[in-house]
C-alpha cells in the first residue's frame, strides 16, 4: 500500500476523473438514457515522471434509476480516468468537460456491495479498499498500491479483478497487460519532478511508440476546473487542438493512458451475471503540466 502522503494526494482527488467521465457519458446520446444495474471496474498501472509505479484501482455498482453517467458523477471516485464503455465517446475526439468539486447529490441511486473485491496480480493478492462516499450511498470500492505490494508491470501477464458478491452475485474478469509506452514529446519520457509547458497558442502534436490493434489511447489533461480528456486510436500520433487547450489555461498534469477492455465473465463460482459490467485495464504515464 501507498504511504500516508501519498495516500492522502489521492483522497484529495479521489472524485475528479469519475467526475470527469460522468460529464462525457451525458455527452453520449446512449449513456443519457435509463439507468439500471451498472458495473465498471477499471486498473490504471501509473508511472509519473519520476518513473516510480502505482496501480489505481476502482470499482463502481450502481443500481440506478436516474441515468447512469448521473450516479457515478454523484459518486465518489478514484483517479481512474476511463471507466466509461469505449463505445460511449467517438474515436479520434477531445471534449472539455467540467472539474472541480464533486456535484450535489442525485437522488435515485444506490451503490451496491459486491462483497469482498480482490485485485490479482502475478505477484499478490490484493483486497481493495471501500468507503462510503457520503451517509446511504453505499460502498465505493477505490485503492493504490506501489510496486512492492503488487509486483512490477510485465507486458502479457494477467492481471484479475474478483468479487465474492453481495447484493451483486460473484464475479471475476482478466485480462492479459497491453504493452507500456514511452511518450516522445515534450521532454515527457525525462524523469524526475519537473512541470511541463504546454503552449495554447499551437496544436499539441504527440508522439509515443503504437501497440498493436485492440488498445485505445487516452490523454487526459486536467487543470483545477476543467480537463481536456481525448479518446484516440493508438497509431502513435495525435495532436490535441490549441482551440482545446486555450479553455483549461493553468498548472495541473497530463495524462496518457493505454487501456484494453472486456465485459465480465458470464460464469463465476457456478453463478450467472445478472448485471452488465466492464473491467478495463491500461498503462498510464502521468506528468505534472503548465498549460500556458
Amino acid at each position: 500500500m501507498l504511504d500516508a502522503g501519498t495516500t492522502a494526494l489521492k483522497d484529495a482527488c479521489v472524485t475528479r476523473t469519475i467526475s470527469l467521465w460522468g460529464a462525457l457519458l451525458c455527452l453520449a446520446t446512449s449513456a443519457c438514457g435509463p439507468g439500471g444495474r451498472m458495473a465498471a471496474v477499471a486498473v490504471v498501472a501509473d508511472r509519473d515522471g519520476r518513473g516510480d509505479l502505482v496501480y489505481r484501482v476502482a470499482g463502481i455498482f450502481v443500481d440506478a434509476k436516474v441515468p447512469w453517467w448521473m450516479a457515478t458523477e454523484s459518486a465518489a471516485g478514484s483517479d481512474v480516468a476511463s471507466m466509461a464503455p469505449d463505445d460511449l465517446m467517438p474515436l479520434n475526439v477531445c471534449r472539455v468537460v467540467s472539474g472541480g468539486s464533486r456535484p450535489k447529490t442525485v437522488e435515485g441511486f444506490r451503490l451496491l456491495d459486491a462483497g469482498t473485491v480482490t485485485f490479482k496480480t502475478p505477484a499478490a493478492d490484493l483486497t481493495v479498499p471501500t468507503t462510503d462516499p457520503r451517509t446511504g450511498e453505499g460502498p465505493l470500492y477505490a485503492g493504490a498500491f506501489d510496486a512492492a505490494a503488487a509486483g512490477e508491470y510485465a507486458e502479457g501477464e494477467f492481471y484479475a479483478v474478483e468479487a465474492t458478491g453481495g447484493e451483486l452475485p460473484p464475479f471475476g474478469a482478466r485480462l492479459a497487460a497491453p504493452p507500456d509506452f514511452q511518450v516522445e514529446r515534450l521532454g515527457f519520457t525525462t524523469p524526475g519532478p519537473g512541470i511541463a509547458p504546454i503552449p495554447s497558442q499551437a496544436d499539441l502534436e504527440l508522439t509515443w511508440t503504437p501497440a498493436a490493434s485492440g488498445t485505445i489511447f487516452y490523454v487526459v489533461i486536467e487543470t483545477e476546473r476543467q480537463a481536456v480528456v481525448c479518446r484516440a486510436a493508438d497509431t502513435g500520433r495525435f495532436v490535441v487542438p490549441a482551440s482545446m487547450l486555450q479553455k483549461i489555461l493553468g498548472q495541473g498534469r497530463i495524462r496518457f493512458e493505454r487501456l484494453i477492455e472486456a465485459p465480465f465473465e458470464t460464469g463465476f463460482g457456478g453463478e450467472q451475471r445478472t448485471f452488465p459490467g466492464t473491467y478495463r485495464l491500461g498503462a498510464a504515464r502521468t506528468y505534472a503540466a503548465d498549460v500556458q
